[in-house]
């Protein structure tokens, strides 16, 4: 096991800007002693601005990829996203390391260390799910105080009312890769499917109390197939003493907020943040009709 090794798998789709962003919060708080292999997974992108990006990155050393490259059927309803997931963990994270899927409308927003990594494998071996969140939390406080529990093992998890049960995975993520690989997990083709699965394969997931990576408010996003405009949003360095007064907070009666925590560039915005266009299920349902037919 190599405990500084760091696969980082960014899954993208026409968002250059996006993109471009969080490489950049990748490059500046990613650094050695951690030994980090960046990958980005991108489902096909036809938009100049992403393409001029992959292109400057191709050409930096990083590694770009295409679900298509793994599995020619791997196609779901988020296109090659989870085809993407699985061929990252299980064919080309490195053995002995982390991973961390990252998607582009996020950023890396504080310096990641040793300690970090080796927080996720004794979270990982706490719970018994190589699955372990360390995202800063979105919604609002009162969603987040009836969704949040804490253990006495040093984590929180996440409970689900509505469907009565704790989470066990989600899209964004650390991931222990030989801890997942011992447990031959198979991946299903959408993130509800896979979170089920590991819920009966490895029971709840641990989510951080020390977050170290960040959705933006407002992006651009897809929904059956149609780009909603967003904002391209970034956020500022953390102040030393700020982050030192996160580190070390009561964690217990302080959940970790994106909108308490982290500040946007140049602008305030509305709390809580909101992150994407919500489409109801009549228009959901025209869309999709007119995907077909298009």
């Amino acid at each position: 096991m190599n405990s500084n090794a760091l696969d980082v798998f960014v899954f993208s789709y026409n968002r250059g800007a996006w993109l471009d962003n969080l490489i950049q919060s990748v490059t500046k708080l990613l650094a050695p002693p951690l030994d980090v292999e960046l990958h980005i997974f991108d489902d096909h992108s036809n938009d100049e601005q992403t393409l001029q990006v992959l292109d400057r990155l191709r050409a930096q050393g990083v590694h770009i990829h295409h679900a298509t490259d793994f599995d020619m059927q791997g196609r779901g309803s988020r296109g090659g996203l989870h085809a993407g997931i699985e061929a990252s963990l299980t064919r080309v994270a490195r053995k002995g390391s982390l991973a961390l899927l990252l998607q582009d409308d996020m950023e890396i927003v504080r310096p990641v260390t040793v300690a970090d990594l080796a927080m996720v494998r004794d979270l990982v071996q706490k719970t018994g799910n190589p699955f372990v969140y360390v995202n800063f939390l979105t919604g609002g406080e009162e969603y987040r105080k009836k969704t949040m529990n804490w253990s006495e093992g040093g984590y929180y998890i996440k409970y689900s009312p509505r469907e009565r049960r704790y989470r066990a995975y989600t899209d964004v993520c650390a991931v222990d890769v030989d801890f997942l690989r011992k447990s031959k997990f198979a991946f299903e083709r959408s993130e509800k499917k896979i979170d089920h699965l590991a819920a009966k394969v490895f029971g709840p997931m641990a989510w951080s109390p020390y977050p170290f990576t960040a959705m933006l408010p407002d992006p651009a996003v897809y929904r059956e197939g149609r780009l909603f405009s967003g904002q391209v949003f970034s956020f500022q360095d953390f102040e030393k003493e700020s982050l030192a007064r996160f580190m070390r907070r009561d964690v217990q009666l302080e959940l970790p907020a994106a909108e308490k925590y982290l500040k946007v560039e140049g602008v305030e915005l509305p709390t809580p943040w909101q992150y994407g266009v919500e489409v109801g299920p009549l228009k959901r349902i025209l869309l999709k009709i007119k995907k077909i037919f298009s």
